[in-house]
């Protein structure tokens, strides 16, 4: 009845029959927080408390007390005022880059998708991430900030130097086991160090290579990357990206 009414989106979907989509008013909090924190602004009340019950009611069944956040209290909002926008938020999650979730909620056990309710307590459960919604609710938080994304991981971590810095590390390597031959060349231990750079060498370049595999179920496509940076005026900055989502380096 409420949540629907959060967001043009999801409005968007009622008068659709058996529309089904997934919402996280936590994660839509913690955006608008990292909105605030960023741009100024007043705080989302849930994320800050003053505590209403006396402390000698605030003790567990054991007799300890209780987290903060699971206290009885009333809500209160807090006023962020910044002379100027500074910090950022880098977001980096697995989800759709451009529409709500939908059926999403799922356990995972030793690499495999199994059902959320297998063997409660050792499943890791999973949901995608609403990146929109969260671009959205960082937005509305604060006029201090302004968001870039969602892109996919694999041209984030392409336009960042990824493969420069794999061909640095390699490079590294080899400089390094070529010191040691230098020093001890010949017998078991000259092939062993060869042995080890080999697989050193092996395990940087596989390791790039699947953060920026496009296949399907390729991190660098399922996974998405979004920026929630400080707002500028363009009178007092012209409009520019950050690295990573179209901008670049300027030296």
């Amino acid at each position: 009845m409420y949540l629907p009414e959060t967001s043009s989106r999801y409005k968007a979907l009622k008068q659709t029959e058996n529309a089904v989509i997934e919402i996280s008013p936590e994660s839509q909090l913690y955006a608008a927080d990292f909105g605030v924190r960023i741009g100024g602004g007043e705080s989302p009340s849930a994320l800050y408390s003053t505590s209403t019950t006396p402390p000698k009611e605030q003790l567990s069944a054991s007799g300890k007390p209780l987290p903060k956040a699971l206290l009885g209290t009333k809500r209160t909002a807090q006023k962020i005022i910044k002379e100027q926008p500074s910090g950022a938020a880098l977001i980096l999650d697995y989800g759709p880059p451009n529409r709500i979730p939908t059926n999403s909620l799922r356990g995972i056990k030793q690499h495999r998708i199994v059902s959320p309710f297998y063997e409660p307590g050792r499943v890791d459960l999973s949901a995608d991430v609403d990146f929109i919604g969260l671009a959205e609710s960082a937005l509305n938080a604060s006029l201090g900030v302004e968001v870039h994304g969602p892109v996919d991981q694999a041209r984030f971590l392409e336009a960042m130097g990824i493969q420069e810095r794999a061909a640095q590390l390699v490079k590294l390597a080899v400089d390094k086991e070529r010191g040691g031959v230098a020093e001890k060349s010949g017998g078991k231990a000259s092939e062993r160090k060869k042995e080890e750079l080999t697989e050193t060498v092996k395990r940087i370049e596989g390791g790039w290579k699947r953060l920026v595999d496009r296949g399907p179920q390729g991190m660098g496509k399922l996974y998405q990357v979004m920026a929630i940076v400080p707002h500028r005026p363009v009178q007092v900055q012209p409009p520019r990206r950050p690295v990573g989502f179209g901008g670049d380096i300027k030296l």
